[in-house]
């Protein structure tokens, strides 16, 4: 007896194809393109920073003069305050008085300023994202470190000055993280 059973050809693996991925297309395109830009949240950093001015007798770095509204702002979004014993994120205890200012940038870079007057190499490495020196410059008057990630993406200056150290890092050139340090002043 004959087999009735036609062979499979290549049009039909391709129809069988085209069955499975025309939804599989169709339900990424929607749950990813189709997606609101969602608004960057501005903080309000001044009120932070009084209370941490309260508790340390070392200056608070902050940029000023940074653009906050026209075609190109600056937006804060990210500010923190903790104590030395303060609970952390990870529920343990903070060992350094530890001060964080996160700022977007007009082209939608983040930039951060840590600043703890405990200079841990710990606290250093997850800055910098286990960064190494690469190189020294001045800056205002001040002797800046330059450190670079492992992967070369993040950069940082480091800045010793007792009591603290203070550290500005992103994803962005040095030169770019020059200008964002010569804003900042004591908050």
């Amino acid at each position: 007896m004959a087999d009735k059973q036609r062979k499979a050809t290549a049009t039909d693996m391709l129809r069988s194809m085209a069955v499975i991925m025309i939804p599989i297309l169709v339900l990424t395109w929607l749950l990813t393109n189709n997606l609101d830009d969602y608004p960057v949240e501005r903080v309000d950093w001044q009120p932070v920073a009084e209370r941490a001015r309260a508790d340390v007798d070392w200056p608070l770095w902050a940029p000023e003069g940074l653009p906050e509204a026209g075609k190109a702002p600056w937006t804060a979004t990210r500010v923190s305050w903790l104590k030395v014993g303060d609970r952390t994120v990870g529920g343990g205890t903070s060992p350094r008085n530890h001060w964080r200012l996160g700022y977007i940038s007009p082209d939608k870079l983040y930039y951060e300023i840590n600043q703890a007057d405990d200079a841990l190499p710990q606290f250093i490495d997850d800055v910098t994202r286990q960064g190494r020196k690469v190189g020294d410059e001045a800056i205002e008057g001040r002797q800046w470190e330059r450190w670079e990630s492992q992967d070369g993406r993040t950069r940082s200056l480091v800045l010793r000055e007792q009591p603290t150290v203070t550290l500005v890092t992103a994803d962005a050139q040095f030169t770019e993280l020059q200008q964002f340090a010569r804003t900042l002043r004591a908050a």
